[in-house]
């Protein structure tokens, strides 16, 4: 599969101005936006990001232009922007797809649905960025309200769950963590009694559960956090979407307990490139905690490599350039990135 999504990238890349008709251009704009989700999934956001601008300038020159292709290309490249923490970018392309999704729906459909209710969920995310964290509140409580208004929502199997997860960050920021760990913990339950009916393990459900991992890391609870985190772990190792990138998450986060609680020997297991498959997006944080590893067992040679290599790759990933400057540590990465972003 990996060899056939590439294949097709390499093909359309290299031959632009193929002699094809409308509909044509628009076929190969539906399959490179699926390739670039296809890397998205695996982590390699770069080659997403660099699929995706053929089937973005195809759909945006097109003489009949699909609104649905535009905004599911609008929503991939917010979602993309988030991953790699490129806040205006995320902010733009989030504004986008809200406002061709809504003008798409209130169009076609007898009413909108969960599509138009994701829009606002996304925008949510760009908002958390800016710290704008009274309208992620407005946001959520604008797409909750579409969400379950929307024909297909059966409460008894549908739950939404980035919402929760947006609002219990922008709970964070506004001081309230408690109601955001109540909020993830009715979630939680919901989603482990769903388990329990069809025996499906659910990507979400496994999101929620880091979620909460996260906020009991900053409470200092590290043993709750690690025991959340390695349930998530065995959880997307059920699912069938690749989720790997989640999983590096996880690790990596289980590394970051074992040094808060003086534990470095242990926490290099979690650390180790191998264990989240050298994906650019996790082995940048992954090396800054090596990193702190290493300065815990006083090996501080190691160390600065560490984080002179964490320092490349998260000027490279996110395009930050920092000047000329000794390289960022452990403490650095983690006051620059977003809490809920890490």
């Amino acid at each position: 599969m990996t060899r056939q999504v590439s294949s097709i990238h390499d093909i359309a890349e290299e031959n632009p101005d193929w002699n094809m008709n409308d509909e044509g251009r628009v076929r190969l704009a539906e399959v490179l936006k699926k390739c670039s989700w296809y890397h998205h999934e695996r982590g390699n956001f770069d080659l997403a990001n660099r699929t995706l601008q053929l089937p973005k300038a195809i759909a945006g020159v097109h003489p009949n232009p699909s609104t649905s292709l535009l905004s599911d290309i609008y929503f991939q490249q917010a979602w993309l922007a988030a991953e790699t923490m490129d806040r205006d970018t995320c902010m733009e392309y989030s504004l986008k797809h809200l406002e061709t999704r809504l003008e798409l729906e209130r169009n076609t459909k007898p009413a909108l649905t969960q599509s138009s209710a994701m829009a606002y969920s996304i925008l949510a995310l760009a908002n958390l960025f800016f710290e704008r964290y009274a309208d992620v509140g407005k946001l959520v409580r604008d797409g909750l309200a579409i969400y379950y208004a929307a024909p297909e929502t059966d409460r008894k199997i549908h739950w939404a769950h980035f919402f929760v997860i947006h609002q219990a960050w922008a709970l964070v920021g506004l001081g309230q963590a408690a109601d955001a760990v109540e909020k993830l913990e009715e979630t939680i339950e919901w989603g482990a009694m769903q388990f329990r009916k069809t025996k499906k393990p659910s990507f979400k459900h496994g999101y929620t559960l880091q979620t909460l991992a996260s906020i009991r890391f900053l409470e200092g609870n590290f043993e709750e956090c690690s025991k959340l985190n390695r349930k998530a772990i065995r959880l997307y190792q059920e699912t069938v979407r690749s989720n790997m990138h989640h999983v590096g998450d996880a690790y990596t986060k289980l590394a970051e307990c074992k040094i808060r609680q003086s534990q470095p020997e242990n926490a290099l297991g979690y650390c180790s490139v191998q264990s989240i498959r050298s994906l650019q997006c996790q082995l940048a944080r992954a090396l800054f905690i090596q990193g702190g590893i290493q300065e815990q067992m006083n090996d501080q040679v190691e160390a600065e490599s560490s984080y002179e290599h964490a320092t490349d790759l998260y000027v490279e990933i996110t395009h930050k350039g920092f000047g000329k400057q000794p390289a960022l540590k452990l403490e650095d990465f983690t006051a620059i990135v977003p809490v809920w972003a890490r």
